[in-house]
């Protein structure tokens, strides 16, 4: 439960879909209104905060590899084999992002 709160706090998810995705997007070939984004992020937050706690609090890679596949789906990306959700995935492992808090 901790992992979830100090998630939380930290405006991490909110930090990727506000600053880090547009670019991402645009430079794929589907550039979306920010407002878009935001609004898929804040929709699947609560999903993956579920998932979290339904796996003991623990953050794993395929649960973060199933949100991105959500939010891509959500904002009619292609991504058939699922290339670009694990790229998202890889990203944002190796991407420190400040908070926002």
């Amino acid at each position: 439960m901790i992992h979830t709160v100090l998630f939380d706090l930290d405006g991490t998810l909110v930090q990727h879909g506000h600053t880090l995705l547009p670019p991402i997007l645009k430079e794929w070939g589907y550039p979306r209104p920010l407002a878009a984004i935001d609004a898929v992020v804040h929709e699947n937050i609560h999903w993956i905060y579920a998932r979290v706690n339904a796996n003991g609090g623990l953050w794993t890679p395929a649960i973060n590899l199933e949100f991105y596949e959500r939010i891509l789906t959500a904002l009619d990306v292609y991504d058939a084999q699922g290339l670009r959700a694990r790229e998202l995935v890889d990203y944002f492992a190796d991407q420190p992002v400040p908070p926002v808090f």
